[in-house]
């Protein structure tokens, strides 16, 4: 079956990034395509089908095709396009986005960011692990001059006070990943790619957002009332 629908279109189970969840879809447009493969002497010998799915999310309205794959020597995928985002991005890339906006030095870092969140998305670690170590490389030339090595800009970084000292570790930890990914052909798991974006982030967020964030609710703060400093009676 393929082709647009009616006023009343099938539904699908979907993951949603929007939602974070799998939800209710409205599959607004289908087409299905397949392949079969013969021999020589014309004998059926298997078949390659995918089935795509235009879908709308029935809660938050956000819409991507959805691909099934399925074949006679092969077990049956599916796959999202976008694709179902393993981590969300952190509600205060926006906050650093408008900040670029001012600093194109920012822009660049948030441009990392979000490149790194598509390779998230699209499965590809060995190039968020790349991406993870040249963004905490950037933030740090951002902050300080350039001192020639990852190894001095992370002590100038720690003693210009941006970094604990288990910070300090957890940034050589997350950067030999990056060299073992270019230099040994590792490949990261996903869970250690995700790990290594977390701490990238908790280092973005530290240097440029939360002195903002802390600042604003400083603002906030009534002045304390005045002391009666008249002697006890």
């Amino acid at each position: 079956m393929s082709g647009a629908f009616g006023s009343t279109p099938p539904t699908v189970k979907a993951h949603c990034n929007s939602c974070s969840r799998t939800t209710v879809h409205k599959v607004l447009f289908q087409k299905r395509q397949r392949e079969d493969f013969d021999d020589s002497e014309g004998e059926s010998y298997g078949y390659s089908a995918e089935d795509y799915q235009l879908i709308e999310c029935c809660g938050c309205e956000e819409i991507k095709l959805m691909v099934t794959s399925d074949g006679s020597e092969f077990d049956t995928y599916v796959t999202y396009h976008p694709g179902a985002m393993a981590r969300q991005r952190p509600s205060w890339a926006n906050d650093l986005f408008l900040n670029g906006v001012l600093d194109p030095r920012l822009d660049n870092i948030y441009e990392l960011l979000r490149e790194i969140y598509t390779g998230l998305q699209n499965r590809m670690p060995r190039l968020v692990a790349l991406g993870v170590r040249g963004l905490i490389e950037s933030v740090m030339v951002h902050q300080l001059e350039d001192r020639g090595s990852f190894r001095a800009n992370l002590q100038a970084l720690f003693e210009a006070g941006h970094l604990s000292a288990r910070d300090k570790d957890r940034m050589l930890k997350i950067i030999d990943v990056g060299s073992a990914v270019t230099h040994r052909a590792h490949t990261p798991t996903e869970a250690e790619v995700i790990a290594m974006v977390t701490v990238a982030e908790n280092l973005v967020m530290s240097v440029y957002i939360t002195d903002g964030l802390a600042n604003t609710a400083h603002k906030r703060v009534p002045p304390r009332p005045a002391r009666d400093r008249r002697p006890k009676q």
